[in-house]
């Protein structure tokens, strides 16, 4: 079963996400914080991680960027499958940056600002599409 690692300091909309992931038969872990997640990322590799951008210890995007420096000095070796990567957020489209990476593969966007249903709809398709990643 793949593993979906959710990161957001909101506990509501971090609720939100996992109650959807687990309603695809994926099993989750939640985590508060950027820090929280590097030793998650570091020591789990989980296949699928959902990022909230703006958090007020370490950001999504410099979380991504840390962890991505510190498996790029333990695994020498090439990488057989990069974390499958989904933003998040409230922040508007045209405002995000996606970061190239070694190890991690952003895949998309879902925005807390949707309706309920349509974030269903939006994780499904990004969790679910193999060619993605």
């Amino acid at each position: 079963m793949d593993k979906v690692l959710i990161v957001d300091d909101n506990p509501n909309s971090g609720r939100l996400a996992q109650y959807i992931v687990n309603h695809f038969n994926m099993d989750s872990e939640m985590v508060y914080d950027g820090e929280q997640a590097l030793y998650f990322l570091i020591n789990e590799s989980p296949k699928n991680l959902i990022l909230d951008l703006s958090m007020p210890k370490l950001g999504g995007i410099d979380t991504l960027l840390l962890a991505d420096q510190i498996l790029t000095q333990i695994h020498d070796s090439s990488i057989d499958q990069k974390t499958r990567v989904i933003f998040y957020t409230s922040t508007a489209y045209e405002y995000l940056a996606f970061p190239k990476s070694k190890h991690f593969k952003v895949v998309g966007y879902v925005s807390k600002d949707w309706t309920v249903d349509y974030q269903k709809k939006r994780f499904r398709q990004l969790l679910t599409s193999r060619g993605a990643a």
